[in-house]
């Protein structure tokens, strides 16, 4: 956990986003509960992570991303940035990718060795007409009908998440806030908390056998799923 003159002392070396945590004891509670009872609204997300031990994959953080108005969407060469009130910024003089790696540059956040590797940052996906971005042989050609209004690109700020360390028996709840003044450090300390209430109402479900480890690959899914 950070105290709160941890907190202060990275402002004062120029980081301007800090994650603010707490651990508790990971109890018999899924992930997908995790999700449906605190997020399971737009601009929010459930990630799952595993390693290959042997000949099975193991489950390794199952990371839950509250929901979030702050978000970068660009289509073809717009760029739309919004705000927490969810309110857009348009951007038109930057390329699109150097529009972004320029917000990505802007949040500084210290690497935090306490921390799993991915304790919040921009979190998306990069579709496949953002191609027409990166290969000028392709800018000209027209672009794919599809049956939704998807963005190209879309990354969400994701600065409030729930981490599930099934390696190591724990959930993290970060909640990231301006080393400004002690008040951000207090309320985000409130948020925890509160967030923690919530877990602490879902009921435990007994977990099945194969949440942990599985033989299939990625592979052999897709053939399954598709047949």
């Amino acid at each position: 956990m950070l105290n709160l003159n941890e907190f202060l002392a990275y402002g004062e070396e120029g980081y301007n986003l800090v994650p603010v945590w707490k651990n508790i004891k990971k109890t018999q509670i899924s992930p997908i509960s995790i999700y449906e009872s605190l997020a399971n609204k737009s601009y929010s997300y459930l990630f799952e992570l595993s390693e290959k031990h042997e000949d099975k994959y193991r489950a390794t953080y199952s990371i839950v991303g509250l929901p979030c108005h702050q978000r970068i969407e660009i289509k073809d060469y717009s760029i739309k940035v919004f705000d927490e009130n969810n309110a857009p910024t348009y951007i038109t003089d930057i390329p699109p990718l150097e529009a972004l790696r320029q917000i990505l540059a802007s949040y500084r956040v210290p690497k935090i060795d306490q921390l799993p590797n991915y304790a919040g940052g921009l979190f998306g996906y990069f579709g496949f007409e953002t191609t027409r971005l990166i290969e000028p042989k392709l800018q000209a050609n027209t672009r794919k009908k599809t049956l939704i209004d998807l963005p190209d690109i879309l990354q969400i700020v994701s600065q409030e998440l729930i981490v599930v360390d099934h390696r190591n028996d724990l959930i993290y709840v970060i909640v990231h806030a301006k080393p400004t003044e002690s008040q951000n450090f207090t309320d985000a300390n409130l948020r925890i908390n509160q967030i923690i209430s919530e877990l602490e109402k879902i009921p435990h479900q007994q977990q099945a056998n194969f949440s942990h480890s599985t033989t299939t690959d990625r592979t052999t899914w897709f053939k399954d799923m598709g047949s």
